[in-house]
């Protein structure tokens, strides 16, 4: 069927949600948005898909799904209207929730399972799985969360004592933490300049260009931590690769890591810190 696509892309991700969703239902679409179609409006008086092709989408790959609830508009009731008055109706479907609140993601999950891990209740318990489930959660999910948990519980037991989080950089308050940390260590009348990186993506290109803009012969550069895994490669391959690269090009650079993990409730003590 030909389809108005009022999105700027398609979701993946999304497709894959709608997918195992289906499928832990066993086929069952009930719990789907009705797939909106315009009836006769194509050039050659084909039906027009109006809204829902993430449902589509997700649906054939489903392994279970047979079909999909529809809600049909006849001819005469839209023949006045315009495409653009279409796309607003398709749009209007998919419009801004008045409060705007982020779902739990896998990463929130898997912190809850870890810190229950913490408190002695094994990962793959039947209670998880049931939390999870209630949680939103498909089974596929659920599967990839509690095997990642179970590795974090193997690997990283130091850092599973119950309230510890996880620092992203990227986000607030600690992106101003880390800000204030490059100001400290910027200091253009000892010849000396100061960016933040990723070490997941070391931006060596801006190491370069800054130290050209402020024409300072030193840079430190202060490195965050996407992940876990991304501070493992981190400290034994990137690191000491780029050490190497630099020495040889006889570039004055040094690296000064920020932590990985905190206290809930101690975001003062980091500022301070800092």
């Amino acid at each position: 069927m030909l389809f108005l696509q009022v999105r700027f892309e398609d979701d993946s991700d999304l497709q894959k949600v709608i997918r195992d969703k289906i499928d832990d239902a066993y086929g069952n679409t009930d719990g789907c948005n009705p797939i909106l179609v315009w009836e006769s409006r194509g050039l050659n008086g084909e039906d027009l898909r109006g809204d829902g092709n993430h449902t589509v989408w997700g649906a054939l790959q489903s392994k279970h799904a047979v079909d999909i609830p529809v809600m049909r508009i006849p001819y005469e009731v839209h023949c006045k209207l315009t495409d653009e008055d279409l796309r607003f109706i398709g749009n209007l479907r998919n419009k801004r929730k008045e409060i705007i609140k982020k779902s739990m993601t896998v990463k929130d999950a898997i912190k809850y399972i870890t810190d229950l891990a913490s408190k002695k209740v094994p990962v793959y318990a039947q209670s998880n799985v049931e939390a999870l489930s209630k949680l939103g959660f498909t089974n596929r999910q659920i599967k990839n969360i509690l095997n990642k948990s179970d590795h974090i519980v193997k690997t990283e037991k130091e850092q599973l004592s119950s309230g510890r989080l996880f620092i992203n950089w990227s986000a607030s308050p600690y992106k101003r933490i880390m800000e204030k940390r490059v100001e400290l260590h910027d200091r253009h009348d000892l010849g000396q300049c100061s960016v933040y990186s990723s070490s997941g993506a070391l931006a060596v290109d801006r190491i370069m260009s800054h130290m050209y803009k402020t024409r300072t012969r030193k840079c430190i550069v202060i490195i965050h931590h996407p992940s876990v895994a991304h501070a493992k490669v981190w400290k034994t391959m990137t690191q000491p690769e780029w050490i190497q690269k630099f020495e040889w090009a006889k570039i004055n650079c040094e690296f000064v890591e920020m932590d990985m993990w905190t206290d809930d409730i101690s975001i003062k003590e980091i500022e301070n810190a800092a």
